[in-house]
């Protein structure tokens, strides 16, 4: 207890300071930092660290408590950060707040393996089981591989979801799902893609995530696309180059596979490959018909991002693309993308200290080569970043 006190005192007013949103809970600060922002007319992502793994077992209650926190945490998102102002904030949701990690793991495996046409019938029973909870029926037909009581801890997660995500769609918010493990990632993109067939009719309100330091990242994309096309809703998603590489890695070499980029070059070009074609595919389609959140703080990457938005002729006041980094960081991409006109948001994390730290270690990782980057490269790459801005601009 004396040594969580004594960190607490040392990072709470600086780290914690920083990049948290202190008091989020009651509302204060949250609302401090959402007026921040909007004053400099960045917009607000507010990002829960509610979170879990396997081996913690199952814990409705736990779930039920994170389900009525979101619902609050999307109140507060609405009212600080867009209210009238039609700004439309996000919330950000990881699975495992609302289900055991334990079942997101078993529901992937069949997700995983299934062939397109099976993906899309567990995709549409899933979001039946949303729209309907009382409904009772044999899953094991859709999915043969899991017992009755695995898939009904499934759909409980689910309709969660649901409710939080027509809490979104009432307020005017984005709710993004972030991905998590690869173990159990093919169980978030099915609740994701079950949660837009339910309410992304008009709006790509329910968004997903993909992680582009995994080799599959442009192939979950198109297989997403496609589902989304073949079931006739809106589709959304934040692209990032991903968090959790370290313990990918760990894993990866304990289970002789490595779903993961070579190296962060590697995960370079595979970021700008999957925006690529998202943009594309929004170029093609009605617009507001899709939602790409470009969130990333490698400037090669928004210059590929710029460049792309630029030789499309993407609107930036459509609401279509977007651009997202994390509060406290990376200032030199989000002022000048603001200053020209483009949708920016900052992600704040919410929560207890204890909370906190394991998602602000997974951010400095991920950034760290950005962080620790040739100081002569960041300058030209700066400087190419505001010639590009510029240029799409005028």
């Amino acid at each position: 207890m004396l040594g969580e006190r004594a960190v607490g005192w040392i990072l709470r007013p600086t780290i914690y300071a920083q990049f948290v949103a202190q008091g989020g809970e009651e509302g204060e600060g949250l609302k401090a930092v959402a007026d921040n922002l909007k004053d400099v007319g960045l917009h607000l992502m507010v990002a829960p660290t509610l979170e879990g793994d396997v081996g913690q077992g199952e814990m409705d209650d736990c779930y039920e408590k994170n389900l009525q926190e979101l619902l609050h945490l999307a109140d507060l998102a609405w009212e600080f950060g867009g209210g009238r102002e039609e700004r439309n904030p996000c919330l950000q949701v990881k699975a495992t707040a609302l289900l055991s990690a334990d079942i997101l793991r078993r529901v992937s495996k069949e997700f995983e393996e299934a062939t397109i046409s099976n993906k899309m019938k567990m995709v549409e029973l899933v979001a039946e089981r949303i729209i309907s909870p009382s409904i009772r029926g044999d899953s094991r037909k859709t999915f043969p591989g899991i017992s009755r009581e695995v898939i009904e801890a499934f759909y409980k997660g689910a309709r969660r979801l649901g409710i939080l995500g027509q809490a979104a769609k009432s307020k005017g918010l984005h709710l993004l799902m972030d991905a998590e493990f690869t173990y159990v990632n093919p169980a978030v993109s099915l609740l994701a893609l079950s949660a837009m067939a339910v309410i992304n009719q008009n709006k790509p309100i329910v968004c997903h995530t993909l992680q582009c330091y995994l080799k599959n990242a442009e192939d979950n994309l198109k297989r997403e696309i496609q589902i989304a096309n073949a079931l006739r809703f809106c589709y959304g998603a934040k692209i990032v180059r991903g968090a959790y590489l370290e313990q990918e890695r760990r894993i990866a070499s304990k289970e002789s596979y490595d779903p993961t980029c070579a190296s962060h070059a590697d995960t370079g070009q595979n970021y700008k490959r999957v925006i690529t074609h998202f943009m594309e595919y929004a170029a093609k389609s009605p617009p507001g018909n899709c939602f790409i959140v470009i969130a990333t703080h490698n400037e090669a990457g928004i210059c590929h991002a710029l460049n792309i938005i630029h030789s499309l002729g993407l609107s930036k006041k459509d609401g279509s693309v977007a651009f997202a980094q994390i509060y406290g960081m990376a200032e030199q991409i989000s002022m000048p993308l603001a200053k020209e006109g483009y949708i920016v948001y900052k992600s704040v994390p919410v929560g207890g200290l204890s909370q906190v730290l394991p998602y602000l270690a997974r951010r400095a990782a991920e950034n760290r080569s950005v962080l620790l980057g040739a100081r002569k490269e960041r300058e030209l790459l700066q400087k190419e970043l505001v010639w590009r801005i510029k240029s799409s601009f005028s």
